[in-house]
């Protein structure tokens, strides 16, 4: 059984193409969009706001997992321009603060879906079919199937990219 390429993982392989990658996927972006048909001109007021709002559900559909997925390029350029001996410099209060706001559906690798006042996917920590990880209301995020794993968006970069406290918290504010 061949094991599962995460985003992180691909990124690593790719770890001298990410500014190649971002490029593409922004290209990719633009021509979706611009291949998306006009509305059609309509008198009716009430079938003009339908149309926006279907373009813009359908921009959000196209855009929606290339652009989580620069900025995880960002994300990682980022900890690749970060010295060594710089990697345990000290972060304030404010800074853990604001890395803790990010939204944790702006961080998760595919769909969430909304059910119960909460969002519900794939748990990204391991190997599932049904949706075990939730997004709560507060920002914070739970595993009700097999890791049980849970916390806050500093929690999910640590786990999720393996890297340190400082290392998660720098990520999400520079993001």
């Amino acid at each position: 059984m061949t094991e599962k390429l995460n985003l992180s993982g691909a990124l690593a392989m790719f770890e001298d193409q990410l500014d190649e990658i971002s490029d593409a996927l922004a290209i990719n972006i633009i021509a979706a969009i611009e291949a998306l048909p006009p509305p059609k001109p309509t008198e009716d007021e009430n079938l003009q706001w339908v149309q926006g709002d279907v373009r813009e559900l359908q921009i959000e559909n196209i855009t929606k997992i290339p652009l989580q997925v620069i900025k995880r390029i960002q994300s990682r350029k980022y900890y690749m321009e970060i010295p060594q001996n710089e990697q345990t410099d000290r972060i304030t209060p404010e800074d853990i603060a604001r890395a803790k706001e990010v939204p944790i559906e702006n961080l998760y690798d595919g769909q969430l879906r909304r059910g119960g006042g909460k969002m519900w996917g794939p748990c990204p920590f391991h190997q599932e079919t049904t949706p075990s990880f939730c997004v709560h209301k507060d920002n914070r995020w739970s595993c009700f199937g097999q890791c049980g794993a849970h916390g806050d968006a500093i929690d999910y970069i640590q786990k999720r990219d393996n890297v340190n406290f400082i290392q998660a918290v720098r990520s999400l504010i520079h993001i």
